[in-house]
């Protein structure tokens, strides 16, 4: 997948640096992958991500090129919010569905959920998805496990899976599978983990996306 970028400098150029500049990827189809603002060379400001077919996945906040928010948004019209601890480690979780209130993940709440930037491949493309499992207290989870498989979601039939793995303590997995075949496809999966108080919690999630054939 071919991008460029198209980068915006700001009214401000002091020196040999540059202030407030805005910076833009491209897909090859020619809608904008993602925009990001820096200063002084770091990401500060808001940055914005999209998939291949114009959908908002992601809006984050820098501060002197350190993450101090993130909002995901999902198919399914929820988008999770999260504040990034000084360290780097994901804080506080809040969610909404569409357009009502942001609630916080409390005690063991979670939420499993599938992003890509590719809403659209070409068959014999490599889907390239960034799975989450979004907890309250992410270092409470402990021993946890995937299963992940690919369906064809017109005949429901089961297109390929992958055997389970062990789930990184960071409760995030970048995950590439080939399309290969043509149609309405969704990759589906569950997180299941031993959880501190002896229960073993399962947290599902889905990502629709479409492949053509070659022209």
């Amino acid at each position: 997948m071919f991008k460029y970028c198209l980068i915006v400098v700001g009214l401000l150029l002091w020196g040999c640096s540059y202030d407030n500049v805005i910076g833009k990827e491209y897909y090859s189809n020619g809608r904008l992958e993602s925009e990001k603002q820096f200063k002084d060379g770091k990401l500060n400001g808001e940055s914005k991500e999209y998939s291949n077919g114009g959908r908002l996945i992601a809006e984050s906040h820098w501060i002197n090129g350190v993450k101090d928010t993130v909002e995901y948004h999902s198919q399914d019209g929820e988008t999770i919010k999260v504040i990034y601890k000084a360290n780097g480690k994901m804080g506080k979780v809040y969610y909404k569905m569409d357009t009502g209130s942001f609630s916080q993940l409390i005690e063991d709440m979670a939420l499993a959920k599938a992003y890509s930037q590719q809403d659209t491949l070409t068959i014999g493309d490599t889907l390239e998805a960034n799975l989450y499992l979004f907890k309250a207290n992410q270092d409470s989870v402990h021993d946890c496990e995937l299963s992940i498989g690919v369906f064809d979601t017109v005949k429901y039939r089961l297109d390929s899976v992958s055997n389970r793995m062990r789930v990184p303590q960071n409760l995030f997995i970048k995950y590439k599978v080939a399309a290969s075949r043509v149609g309405m496809q969704k990759l589906a999966g569950i997180f299941k983990c031993n959880c501190p108080d002896g229960v073993i919690r399962q947290y599902p999630f889905i990502l629709h996306y479409y492949v053509k054939g070659k022209q």
